[in-house]
């Protein structure tokens, strides 16, 4: 099945790095206050790009996939057997679960089986739903490490070089200087946490 739509639901209430280890990274003492609200700021953009980039979730949060077999099956009829699930690592437990919709009518959990562990984590029905010719079937569930878990630390590091590049750089173009990518810089960091092993 192809994914039309990945939308996310809900936002992060905390942020995969902390504005103490910002502050750290750019040198400030734990009394200079005045950028808090630009550095959260910060925070939050370079935790999106990471996970725009690699396709993951860095913070636990709530999205709704939604699925449609059109380009799939001819018939009037659809069935749906394996679906893999856009946006890892899946986070499935008591206080984050996972709900499934065909046509709008909810799916029995007894029907399918989720693989977590995948990348992407994988989705395989015993007995597939069955689509009417102009349906869709959604997906809610949470992505992103559990509650208390910490993100991988060179993800860390990628998040912490793009806070420390905006904070010193606030403007779009800087004129008269030379400037030169490090290596083992961000684009390094990111590779190695590709899920696909491309970049």
């Amino acid at each position: 099945m192809l994914v039309r739509s990945v939308v996310p639901v809900t936002q992060p209430e905390v942020e995969p790095v902390s504005l103490r280890a910002a502050k750290a990274q750019l040198g400030l003492l734990p009394e200079q206050e005045d950028d808090h609200e630009l550095i959260l700021r910060l925070i939050a953009t370079g935790r999106r790009l990471v996970e725009q980039r690699l396709g993951v979730s860095l913070a636990a949060r709530q999205y709704r996939a939604t699925f449609t077999a059109e380009d799939f099956y001819p018939t009037h009829q659809r069935q749906i057997g394996v679906l893999r699930i856009p946006v890892s690592p899946l986070l499935v437990d008591v206080d984050h679960p996972l709900a499934i919709t065909a046509g709008g009518v909810a799916v029995s959990s007894a029907t399918y089986a989720v693989d977590a562990d995948s990348r992407p984590a994988v989705v395989r029905f015993s007995s597939f739903p069955t689509l009417p010719a102009d349906g869709t079937l959604v997906v809610t569930y949470w992505a992103g490490p559990a509650p208390g878990a910490r993100i991988e630390p060179g993800l860390e590091s990628a998040i912490l070089l793009y806070v420390a590049h905006w904070y010193r750089n606030r403007e779009a173009v800087i004129t008269g200087t030379i400037a030169e990518e490090l290596p083992a810089a961000c684009e390094t960091l990111l590779a190695a946490h590709s899920v696909t092993g491309a970049w």
